[in-house]
């Protein structure tokens, strides 16, 4: 485990026993043994030994596991991480993993950044997620964005698409299927579009670079 504690400082090392009430006996990893106060321990996690990838490099985690191009996969953040993300100079986004099964993402369409006063442009999303077994993962939630109603009536019109996904495989190899309903809300009016579907892949070569497949149909 990585433990946290209330210092500050951070230990890996193995849990070997409780030798009273509240103590814990934690071997590190050079061998040292270390008796830990339970209520100075802020966080304990599991431990994640550094990867070595197909190129026989170190690799970090990939961070684009919970996304493809834009599509999302099933897979979730970690409880306190995050990124910021910019597509194509036009969409602004950052996400943060509120618990291990639940993330948001606010952001903005950068365009309209410069065109409307209004809060038009603005994007806001929820992913709710699980891994079922191990390389199997489901996951739930919507993304919306505000768009200025350029009708009479003025105001904002709210879109967006409600989504279910299932993604097979590990964070540096994996394919993704994603079906969704797009809906608009003007006022009293709920317009559905068609059904929509995605299928996605991607496949990491280095710690920096891979490939990605994103279709929309």
């Amino acid at each position: 485990y990585e433990f946290v504690l209330a210092d500050g400082s951070r230990l890996v090392g193995r849990v070997v026993g409780y030798p009273a009430q509240g103590q814990l006996s934690v071997q590190l990893l050079d061998g040292t043994m270390r008796t830990l106060m339970a209520a100075d321990v802020v966080s304990q996690r599991p431990f994640q030994a550094p990867k070595v990838g197909a190129d026989g490099n170190l690799w970090e985690d990939n961070p684009n596991r919970t996304r493809h191009l834009y599509s999302p996969s099933a897979m979730q953040l970690k409880q306190g991480e995050g990124y910021v993300s910019v597509k194509e100079f036009l969409f602004l986004s950052g996400a943060y993993g509120v618990t291990d099964n639940v993330s948001v993402l606010v952001g903005t369409f950068i365009p309209t950044l410069f065109v409307f006063d209004d809060a038009g442009g603005l994007i806001g999303a929820i992913k709710v997620g699980t891994e079922l077994s191990e390389g199997y993962h489901v996951a739930g939630g919507a993304e919306v964005i505000t768009l200025p109603n350029f009708g009479d009536g003025g105001g904002l019109n709210l879109l967006g698409i409600g989504f279910a996904g299932f993604t097979v495989g590990q964070p540096d190899k994996q394919f993704t299927v994603n079906v969704g309903r797009p809906f608009a809300l003007s006022g009293s009016q709920n317009e559905l579009g068609d059904v929509l579907f995605t299928l996605s892949a991607q496949y990491r070569l280095t710690n920096r670079y891979g490939l990605i497949t994103e279709n929309w149909f």
